[in-house]
């Protein structure tokens, strides 16, 4: 099975710790005040058995960290490293028209499943703050996976964009199924490379609207193993992995407390 990854640069230098604590209470108490709306609508995700339910964060940054416990503002000009630009910008122009926000560049990527978050740095356990939006696709497991093999259906076939040809072809035009599925690989072929018979946008924006991205505040609304863009002005973090002698990481402690439980 062939497998892809997703990663999206910080800059050469992450965005910068607005907040970090080493004290336990200190850190639940602002937590409390300042993500109330996420902890609410989220209650029964976060809390499930495996204690692994809700946000997670994987990031190769971390030693700037003195504590395990921090709040951090997201950047907004963050840039593809391997996700061709013209895919990046054009995705970023559709959520601007839909969402009015530019969730490529401007969004945290986040997964709702530990072992993937894992597969891109330490995990950090993520709470947005209030006003937040999750943004999210049903059908789309990974963006970068599924523009750079889109008819990979290593994921499930709802992962993939054969459907999508599938009902273009049976709009009529007399193309075959090989035909329009060689044709869209063509489309993304020259939408990455830039060539010069550079194709126009409106096929890409169809697409988009065919994936049905949509925003709400609840994590039980997306499929657990889609990838998830957060808007925020803020979130908090619990770095679970980095040593802690005290123990201030705990997450089972901290859900508890969050909770009153």
């Amino acid at each position: 099975m062939t497998t892809f990854k997703m990663f999206l640069s910080e800059g050469k230098q992450p965005a910068k710790l607005t907040w970090q604590t080493k004290d336990f209470h200190e850190f639940t108490a602002a937590v409390k005040s300042e993500c109330s709306e996420y902890l609410k609508l989220n209650k029964a995700t976060i809390l499930k058995s495996d204690g692994l339910g809700g946000l997670w964060r994987g990031t190769s940054f971390g030693s700037e960290k003195a504590s395990p416990l921090f709040s951090q503002v997201p950047r907004t000009d963050r840039r593809p490293m391997n996700l061709a630009v013209s895919f990046h910008n054009l995705a970023n122009d559709y959520f601007k028209r839909k969402f009015n926000f530019k969730y490529r560049s401007s969004g945290v990527f986040c997964s709702q499943v530990f072992a993937t978050a894992k597969q891109y740095g330490s995990p950090d356990f993520i709470l947005p703050t209030n006003g937040y939006q999750l943004c999210s696709s049903k059908k789309v497991y990974d963006f970068y996976v599924l523009v750079t093999d889109p008819f990979d259906d290593s994921w499930g076939d709802i992962n993939d964009l054969t459907h999508y040809v599938e009902d273009r072809v049976g709009k009529g035009g007399g193309a075959t199924l090989e035909a329009e599925m060689k044709k869209l690989e063509q489309y993304f072929f020259k939408l990455k490379y830039n060539t010069q018979d550079v194709p126009d946008s409106g096929q890409f924006f169809e697409i988009m609207d065919y994936l049905k991205y949509f925003e709400t505040k609840k994590l039980s609304q997306m499929n657990k193993s889609s990838e998830v863009m957060v808007k925020c002005d803020k979130y908090f973090g619990v770095s679970i992995l980095r040593s802690s002698d005290k123990g201030i990481n705990d997450l089972e402690l901290i859900k508890k407390e969050l909770y009153d439980l």
